[in-house]
């Protein structure tokens, strides 16, 4: 079972974010290229979503292939759930990074 995101690469988010933060209640919203730079952070979340979804699709796909061949391995009848856990967990990560980047657009762009 996947218990942490850590072992993945994902402990950066947290400074990133953390960092972006600071540079918006710094610059209060005065730096043009401020919104610019929070735009296309916002737009990596997407991409790696997008990213996320079709690496997903290739394991199932290699997971169904390869289980048709050797039904007796247990590791690959395990598979398919594993992958669905990995998939929800980042799925929601990246869901909260978006969501938290998208907090830091507003707060530099607040919509009246």
């Amino acid at each position: 079972m996947l218990r942490s995101l850590d072992g993945f690469g994902f402990p950066a988010d947290k400074v990133l974010l953390g960092q972006q933060r600071t540079s918006v209640l710094k610059k209060a919203g005065g730096d043009p290229r401020l919104i610019r730079h929070l735009l296309t952070d916002a737009g990596l979340w997407i991409n790696l979503q997008a990213s996320l979804k079709a690496h997903v699709e290739t394991a199932y796909k290699f997971t169904f292939e390869y289980r048709g061949r050797d039904s007796g391995e247990e590791a690959l009848n395990e598979l398919p759930s594993i992958i669905r856990e990995f998939n929800d967990l980042i799925w929601a990560r990246l869901e909260g990074l978006n969501t938290k980047s998208q907090e830091l657009i507003q707060t530099v762009c607040p919509t009246n």
